[in-house]
Order: C-alpha cells, then sequence, then structure tokens
C-alpha cells in the first residue's frame, strides 16, 4: 500500500513540474518570443535543472505542442456537449473547426511552430493506442456518430475518415498561414468540410 502511495505522490509531483514547465514557457514565449527563449531559460525560471527540463520535454516544439493539446482536452467537456446537442456531422464538424480557429487566430505564432513540427514527424512515427491528440479524439467521435447514425458509410474505418481530415485540416491550416489578412478561415473551414462530405461530383 505504501509504494502504491508513494508512485502516486511521485506521478502527481512529475505532472506538477510538467505543468510548470509550461505555464513558465508559453509565458517566455508569449513575452519575447519563441525564437528568443532558451531552454536555459525555460529551466532557471521554473528553477529546474537543464537535463530535468530535457527529461520532460526535449526541444521547445514539444512544449509547444505538447500546451496545445492541452487547450483541446481542456475544452472536451464542452465539445462533448457540444457534438451530442447539433443535429448531423456537417454542423459539428464547422463547430468544432471554427472554435478551434477562434484561439488560432490569437495564438498564430504557436499554430505555425506545432504544425511546421507535426509536418516533419508525420511520417517517421505512429500514436500508440491512447496517445492521440484530443482534435483527433473529437473527430472519430464526430465520425463514429455519423456512422451510428447512418449519415457516413460504414465501410470507411474511422482512422481512415479522421486521418484525411486532419491532412486537409492542416492543410488549410497553412494555406491561412501563409496569407492570414487574405484568407477567410471560417468560410474556408465551410469548404473543406462540404468537399470531404460531399466530394466534387456536380449536383444534378
Amino acid at each position: 500500500m505504501s509504494e502504491a502511495i508513494s508512485n502516486n505522490r511521485r506521478q502527481r509531483k512529475k505532472e506538477a513540474t510538467k505543468s510548470k514547465i509550461i505555464e513558465i514557457a508559453v509565458e517566455l514565449f508569449n513575452k519575447q518570443g519563441f525564437e528568443f527563449t532558451t531552454m536555459e531559460q525555460i529551466a532557471e525560471q521554473t528553477d529546474i535543472a537543464k537535463g530535468t527540463l530535457y527529461n520532460y520535454f526535449p526541444t521547445k516544439e514539444l512544449i509547444v505542442g505538447t500546451y496545445i493539446h492541452g487547450v483541446i482536452e481542456g475544452n472536451g467537456p464542452f465539445v462533448d456537449l457540444m457534438i451530442n446537442e447539433l443535429p448531423d456531422t456537417r454542423s459539428r464538424l464547422y463547430e468544432v473547426l471554427v472554435n478551434m480557429s477562434r484561439w488560432n487566430e490569437q495564438n498564430r505564432e504557436f499554430v505555425e511552430i506545432y504544425l511546421h513540427s507535426r509536418m516533419q514527424t508525420t511520417y517517421k512515427s505512429r500514436n500508440k493506442p491512447g496517445e492521440q491528440s484530443g482534435f483527433r479524439l473529437n473527430l472519430e467521435k464526430i465520425f463514429r456518430l455519423g456512422q451510428q447514425e447512418g449519415e457516413l458509410k460504414e465501410d470507411l474505418s474511422i482512422e481512415f475518415l479522421a486521418t484525411h481530415f486532419t491532412v486537409m485540416y492542416f492543410t488549410t491550416l497553412i494555406r491561412w498561414l501563409a496569407d492570414p489578412e487574405n484568407f477567410e478561415l471560417p468560410k474556408e473551414l465551410s469548404l473543406l468540410i462540404d468537399f470531404f462530405l460531399n466530394g466534387s461530383k456536380k449536383q444534378l
């Protein structure tokens, strides 16, 4: 029993340290910019050894990615409620993406860093079971519900749907990052969803 308590305490301490690193790093990124913030500064401000910091986060990019995943996961209860209240797959996808786009527009630098990192690692590794991002899990919930309601084809796996939609979504974000002043993100997200659900076939 005492060993279990000790393990729980160590785990809570690790999670607290991890959260403190992310909090301080994000403050530094916002204050002086991602490029001009060093791992040494983050370690010093967090009051931990640099080696300890690298054990938690080998790169600054990983800190940003973990921060973004935390933001998405924190909105999980709201997303679950929204998914269950909205009537169809299109409206569920649109609300999830538009709500995310509001945060993206306020945190453009973080989004750019995250996407650049994801594009470098997407084809080099696969997530282990249970390690999917909050965004990916939200997509899977939406597509699973769409299949259960008879709206989406059942012969397409949830993994297939979520993977291809994620790639299309990332492509849309990259286009927005390249020219944010002339790119209407909500409009493009609506077009993305329509294309994904309906394809490019002309309706007769």
